[in-house]
């Protein structure tokens, strides 16, 4: 499917911290709780990030841009203290944003020393840009519907510096037209007082996770992809 092909081919990984806030120690408490295990378990996943790398380079032959997108739904959750326990009736410390954003770095690095592009994913209410820009990821994904006045001036400040931007533009619930989404995204724009750039993508929300079947995740993408050329 990808013979001839040229062009940005994107994969995805989970990222650190939403891995260490979901996946269990033997004793049934989650990563989280263990500082010396959320390390090891981020360590890990670095390593693993670049045998991945590899593989993909191989299967794809001559493909020189490989973007990664590392997804972290989880990592507000984690930064304020919100992930639960494994009783339920508890919640894990938070964990301070200097730790936070070296430790998710040491995948961001492992994904550029492989050569590739590291983009983070968050789709949580007012996902940390300034955060997961400062921890290495040379580009972003959120989702437009999420962002409050603050995060849109750091949305903003990463397209100005010419980071790769994936704007999550079309609902994946209810209607999503080419011109709904051309208006929402011009809007944004227009409040902000900046323009779109090459590196801007229109994408659905949330990674079409709320879409009913296929059909109507194409109708999703052909109007991201639509909406785009009209900006």
């Amino acid at each position: 499917m990808t013979d001839g092909y040229v062009g940005p081919f994107k994969v995805q990984v989970i990222g650190p911290w939403t891995l260490a806030a979901t996946v269990e120690l033997p004793r049934g408490d989650k990563v989280l709780a263990d500082h010396g295990a959320r390390r090891d378990l981020a360590q890990s996943l670095a390593e693993g990030v670049i045998t991945h790398i590899e593989d993909v380079r191989r299967r794809l032959g001559g493909l020189t841009e490989l973007i990664v997108q590392v997804d972290e739904p989880a990592i507000n959750a984690v930064l304020d203290g919100k992930v639960p326990t494994a009783s339920g009736f508890g919640r894990h410390r938070s964990v301070d944003r200097p730790e936070l954003s070296d430790t998710l770095g040491w995948v961001l690095s492992a994904i550029r020393d492989a050569g590739a592009e590291p983009v983070v994913h968050c789709c949580a209410d007012d996902a940390p840009i300034s955060l997961l820009r400062g921890a290495g990821a040379a580009g972003v994904a959120v989702d437009l519907g999420t962002l409050t006045a603050a995060g849109l001036d750091e949305f903003a400040e990463a397209v100005e510096a010419g980071d790769r931007v994936l704007l999550g533009a079309a609902p994946t619930t209810g209607a999503a037209t080419t011109k709904q989404v051309a208006e929402s995204v011009a809007r944004t724009f227009d409040i902000l007082g900046i323009e779109p750039t090459s590196r801007l993508a229109l994408t659905p929300a949330c990674g079409l996770a709320g879409s009913a079947d296929v059909p109507d995740a194409r109708q999703r993408l052909v109007a991201c992809r639509e909406a785009a050329a009209t900006l």
